[in-house]
């Protein structure tokens, strides 16, 4: 039997103590490199409540909005709110929605009445240093919320669909009822979503699409692991999803418009039922002149808040 003998080291016991203690700090070092980089790559600054702040505040900021948004002497609180700059809200008519905001236009609809009709209903328009104009929802879900939520996508499809099962069923113990519109708008790669409304005590109808119901999901890629912050959903600083905002123009919203009605649409009162109906980790935040409502002499609330659990928190500064 042949056998192959062991050749005689070329190292001293000394020098290979040496080599593994190098290869082992290498190797440590790797380890280290990876770990932070994968943090870098899943978790982010997680804010913490700031006691000089309003809630509706603390709220926003961990929803990422900071431009333009700011508390309010208790004096100023029912007065029009704007924020510094052109807003979104007041670039509704503003041909970025006609000219490739949203790319295609509405069903059965001629293209001058499908640039008319997004002029109308439009949610966006190309400011980028604007988060107070337009509605904005967001949260973070507790990775044991609901452990069928393996990914990104997984978690996006839940959110859109939770969403947009409760929104309908408050408009329909609203009396209104819904019809989907077939429309092929996309924003980062991910669909705009509007519903018709019709509603007779109001003036909503299908035949003339007056008012309407619009939601916009972002994209799966603007959703990551993170550190739920303390003060919100269940008060648990636990591993998350993290269902988040990109850019302004890219972000989650939930809008009711109208137009040519007969009376007020009592979206306020849409919006804070459907804030009580959607899981305590839902955030809400409503621009001023987004909700109406004919409990307002204006017709709209004229100011920003934020919706969480339904209850219903103002941007006031603590110390006024």
């Amino acid at each position: 039997m042949r056998r192959w003998l062991s050749q005689p080291s070329l190292m001293s016991s000394n020098q290979r103590e040496i080599m593994m203690r190098k290869n082992s700090f290498a190797f440590v070092a790797l380890m280290v490199v990876a770990i932070l980089l994968q943090g870098c790559a899943t978790y982010t600054y997680v804010p913490s409540y700031k006691d000089d702040q309003s809630e509706a505040y603390n709220i926003a900021d961990a929803g990422g909005l900071y431009l333009g948004i700011k508390d309010r002497a208790l004096s100023e609180a029912k007065t029009p709110y704007k924020g510094p700059g052109i807003g979104i809200g007041d670039m509704l008519t503003v041909a970025s929605i006609g000219v490739g905001a949203f790319e295609g236009g509405v069903l059965g609809m001629s293209n001058l009445g499908s640039a008319a009709f997004n002029g109308a209903h439009g949610v966006w328009a190309a400011s980028s240093d604007d988060y107070w104009s337009s509605n904005y929802f967001y949260g973070y879900i507790p990775l044991d919320y609901n452990q069928s939520l393996k990914s990104p996508m997984d978690v996006r499809a839940y959110v859109e669909n939770k969403l947009i099962e409760t929104s309908i069923a408050v408009l329909f113990d609203q009396g209104f009822k819904v019809n989907k519109l077939k429309t092929s708008e996309i924003l980062n790669n991910k669909p705009v979503k509007r519903w018709a409304l019709e509603n007779s005590a109001y003036g909503c109808s299908f035949d003339k699409v007056n008012c309407l119901l619009t939601i916009y999901t972002v994209n799966e890629n603007q959703i990551a692991h993170s550190i739920n912050p303390g003060f919100l959903g269940d008060k648990r600083s636990v591993e998350s999803w993290r269902f988040y905002l990109g850019t302004p123009e890219k972000k989650s919203t939930i809008d009711i418009t109208s137009t040519g009605t007969k009376s007020i649409i009592p979206e306020l009162d849409f919006y804070k039922k459907l804030s009580s109906s959607m899981p305590n980790w839902f955030n809400l935040y409503i621009a001023p002149n987004r909700a109406s409502t004919p409990s307002h002499e204006s017709g709209a609330l004229p100011y920003n808040f934020v919706l969480n659990d339904g209850r219903f928190l103002e941007f006031i500064d603590p110390d006024s």
